[in-house]
């Protein structure tokens, strides 16, 4: 039987138009894992191993290989490599700087954020001093130490290093680094003398008074010694002060200082003047602190706690309070 011609009509209406876009088949979506990457604890110059998966949809990705990118204080750009397994690409990153980071990976323009990281310093077998400018740009190369050191500057750019081996250095501005104060050998000696010729006994902290004054904390003999500024004499500041590991110096030239406790020594905070020294707060505290306004801060480490004195009362109120981590 012959086909009618409204059916030739109606077959070719279903025929697709000759110039009619062809049907589009949608991509599988690109996966990416991160296998390996930046260590707990990443440093700073140390190149750690990065290994990326890859995948669009249930098949291996074959396309121009992964970006790695990181933001800090610096950009960092890393093109990872395909390895013998596919879809699998992987590259040796160092963070070129410490300071927190963020990296993610881009992969045919689809970014993966790879999360955030806290890198840190290298650690080195000497201890370094790094001078700053008012920018926060280092002044000088910094200065290394072979003991532990603690330092404090004076307004007219000297630093000042305490060292636990029993004497104290200073930094001139050009970096020119001179004796200041004791002369390596623990004891009690040399008031009233110059301050190179005293003997102290393990110093634990250094700071410098409104007047130039510089205050070391003389730890295993109780004391606060200043050095005058002029003179280059060293005396004992005011009177005992227990085991004193912090010093901290009040626009009014008071000089607040932290003491551990050491057998029948009781810990706590003192205030000194040339007058004599009073226990102003019982605890054990590290570190103490004089806010502009007078008010007095304390870190108490064992405790996980940070502190204000109520000098009314003779107590320490607790501020902050933190979480020892592994307890």
């Amino acid at each position: 039987m012959k086909p009618t011609l409204v059916a030739i009509a109606a077959a070719a209406a279903a025929l697709p138009a000759s110039g009619a876009a062809p049907a589009t088949i949608a991509k599988a979506p690109l996966r990416a894992t991160l296998l390996s990457g930046p260590p707990a604890h990443p440093v700073a110059g140390v190149p750690w191993r990065i290994l990326l998966r890859v995948r669009r949809g249930s098949r291996p990705y074959t396309g121009r290989p992964p970006v790695l990118r990181g933001s800090g204080d610096v950009s960092l750009i890393r093109r990872l490599n395909p390895t013998a397994r596919a879809g699998h690409f992987a590259a040796s990153v160092v963070f070129p700087v410490s300071g927190p980071w963020r990296l993610e990976a881009v992969v045919a323009g689809k970014r993966f954020p790879l999360g955030g990281y806290a890198v840190d310093v290298p650690v080195s077998e000497n201890v370094r001093v790094h001078r700053l400018t008012p920018t926060g740009e280092a002044a000088q190369p910094p200065l290394t130490f072979d003991a532990d050191p603690v330092a404090a500057g004076d307004a007219a750019g000297n630093v000042y290093v305490a060292l636990y081996e029993n004497r104290v250095v200073g930094v001139e501005p050009s970096g020119t680094v001179t004796p200041f104060a004791g002369t390596g050998e623990e004891g009690f000696s040399g008031d009233g003398g110059p301050a190179t010729s005293a003997k102290l006994f393990h110093p634990h902290d250094i700071a410098v008074g409104p007047d130039g004054a510089v205050y070391i904390a003389d730890t295993e003999n109780g004391r606060i010694r200043r050095v005058d500024p002029a003179t280059g004499v060293i005396t004992s500041f005011g009177g005992k002060v227990g085991v004193p590991v912090s010093l901290e110096v009040a626009r009014d030239g008071t000089v607040y200082s932290a003491g551990i406790v050491r057998s029948s020594t009781p810990a706590g905070v003192w205030r000194t003047t040339a007058e004599g020294s009073t226990i102003i707060a019982n605890g054990q505290v590290n570190s103490v602190t004089v806010a502009a306004d007078g008010t007095i801060y304390v870190c108490q480490w064992p405790e996980w706690r940070v502190g204000r004195i109520d000098t009314a009362r003779g107590t320490i109120r607790t501020i902050l309070r933190g979480a020892a981590t592994g307890s």
